[in-house]
Protein backbone atom coordinates (compact mmCIF):
# COMPACT_ATOMS: atom_id res chain seq x y z
CA UNK A 1 0.00 0.00 0.00
CA UNK A 2 1.05 3.39 -1.07
CA UNK A 3 0.72 6.19 1.96
CA UNK A 4 1.76 9.72 2.54
CA UNK A 5 1.41 11.83 5.35
CA UNK A 6 -0.10 15.31 4.86
CA UNK A 7 -1.13 18.30 7.09
CA UNK A 8 -4.37 20.71 6.30
CA UNK A 9 -3.70 24.28 5.99
CA UNK A 10 -4.31 26.18 9.42
CA UNK A 11 -4.16 22.97 11.30
CA UNK A 12 -1.53 21.74 12.73
CA UNK A 13 -1.89 18.02 12.98
CA UNK A 14 -0.97 15.33 10.85
CA UNK A 15 -2.96 12.66 8.80
CA UNK A 16 -1.72 9.67 6.93
CA UNK A 17 -3.72 9.36 3.79
CA UNK A 18 -3.54 5.87 1.13
CA UNK A 19 -1.86 7.25 -2.60
CA UNK A 20 -3.05 5.28 -5.54
CA UNK A 21 -0.67 2.51 -6.71
CA UNK A 22 1.62 3.70 -9.22
CA UNK A 23 1.45 7.55 -8.23
CA UNK A 24 3.98 9.19 -6.59
CA UNK A 25 3.56 12.30 -4.25
CA UNK A 26 6.46 14.34 -2.66
CA UNK A 27 7.24 16.78 0.53
CA UNK A 28 5.87 20.24 -0.27
CA UNK A 29 3.11 18.84 -3.42
CA UNK A 30 -0.58 20.19 -2.62
CA UNK A 31 -2.84 17.61 -2.88
CA UNK A 32 -6.59 17.10 -3.00
CA UNK A 33 -7.76 14.44 -0.13
CA UNK A 34 -11.53 13.05 0.17
CA UNK A 35 -12.45 12.42 3.72
CA UNK A 36 -15.85 12.18 5.62
CA UNK A 37 -15.80 15.89 5.38
CA UNK A 38 -15.60 16.06 1.72
CA UNK A 39 -12.53 16.73 -0.45
CA UNK A 40 -9.87 19.15 0.75
CA UNK A 41 -6.55 20.82 -0.14
CA UNK A 42 -3.53 19.20 1.75
CA UNK A 43 0.29 19.78 1.78
CA UNK A 44 2.61 16.41 1.84
CA UNK A 45 4.84 16.49 4.83
CA UNK A 46 6.64 13.53 3.05
CA UNK A 47 7.70 11.43 0.04
CA UNK A 48 4.85 8.91 -0.03
CA UNK A 49 6.05 5.44 0.95
CA UNK A 50 5.04 1.82 0.50
CA UNK A 51 4.36 -0.46 2.85
CA UNK A 52 2.82 -3.92 3.14
CA UNK A 53 -0.85 -3.99 4.33
CA UNK A 54 -1.05 -6.02 7.60
CA UNK A 55 1.98 -5.81 8.63
CA UNK A 56 3.33 -5.12 11.87
CA UNK A 57 5.13 -1.74 11.07
CA UNK A 58 1.70 -0.75 8.91
CA UNK A 59 -0.47 -1.50 12.08
CA UNK A 60 1.62 0.75 13.95
CA UNK A 61 1.85 3.71 11.97
CA UNK A 62 -2.32 3.45 11.61
CA UNK A 63 -1.77 3.85 15.54
CA UNK A 64 0.57 6.35 15.24
CA UNK A 65 -1.81 8.70 13.57
CA UNK A 66 -4.75 7.40 14.79
CA UNK A 67 -6.11 6.46 11.99
CA UNK A 68 -8.45 3.44 11.12
CA UNK A 69 -9.26 1.46 8.22
CA UNK A 70 -9.96 1.84 5.19
CA UNK A 71 -7.95 5.12 4.93
CA UNK A 72 -8.90 7.83 3.12
CA UNK A 73 -7.43 8.43 -0.31
CA UNK A 74 -5.30 11.27 -2.08
CA UNK A 75 -7.47 11.39 -5.22
CA UNK A 76 -5.16 14.45 -7.15
CA UNK A 77 -2.11 16.76 -7.13
CA UNK A 78 -1.76 20.23 -8.19
CA UNK A 79 0.51 21.50 -10.62
CA UNK A 80 1.87 24.56 -10.84
CA UNK A 81 1.77 26.29 -14.22
CA UNK A 82 3.83 29.74 -14.56
CA UNK A 83 2.44 32.46 -16.47
CA UNK A 84 3.64 33.86 -19.36
CA UNK A 85 3.90 37.71 -18.54
CA UNK A 86 6.05 40.36 -19.98
CA UNK A 87 9.17 42.40 -18.59
CA UNK A 88 8.78 45.02 -17.49
CA UNK A 89 9.96 47.80 -19.96
CA UNK A 90 13.30 49.30 -18.35
CA UNK A 91 12.67 53.04 -16.59
CA UNK A 92 14.07 55.95 -18.24
CA UNK A 93 17.11 56.16 -15.59
CA UNK A 94 18.11 52.25 -16.97
CA UNK A 95 17.68 53.26 -20.44
CA UNK A 96 20.02 56.50 -19.69
CA UNK A 97 22.30 54.60 -17.85
CA UNK A 98 22.91 52.07 -20.94
CA UNK A 99 23.40 55.11 -23.19
CA UNK A 100 26.19 56.26 -20.83
CA UNK A 101 27.83 53.29 -20.60
CA UNK A 102 28.01 52.68 -24.41
CA UNK A 103 28.96 56.71 -24.82
CA UNK A 104 31.72 55.84 -22.82
CA UNK A 105 32.83 52.58 -24.54
CA UNK A 106 32.88 54.75 -28.02
CA UNK A 107 36.63 56.28 -29.28
CA UNK A 108 36.39 59.61 -30.53
CA UNK A 109 35.85 59.05 -34.27
CA UNK A 110 32.66 56.96 -33.45
CA UNK A 111 31.48 60.08 -30.71
CA UNK A 112 31.85 62.57 -33.34
CA UNK A 113 29.52 60.45 -36.36
CA UNK A 114 27.22 59.98 -33.73
CA UNK A 115 27.20 63.54 -32.82
CA UNK A 116 27.13 64.80 -36.62
CA UNK A 117 24.00 62.21 -37.26
CA UNK A 118 22.09 63.30 -34.17
CA UNK A 119 22.42 66.99 -35.30
CA UNK A 120 22.16 66.28 -38.66
CA UNK A 121 25.31 67.43 -40.15
CA UNK A 122 28.58 66.66 -40.95
CA UNK A 123 31.42 66.88 -38.14
CA UNK A 124 34.69 66.60 -38.86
Amino acid sequence: MNLVIVKHENCGQKYLFKVPDKESVYAGDLVLVSNRRGQTQATCLCNSFSMEEGSDEYKAILTAFGATEPLASVVGKYYYSKFNIPAEPPTTKEILSKIAEKWDSLNDVEKDTIIAMANNSVTV
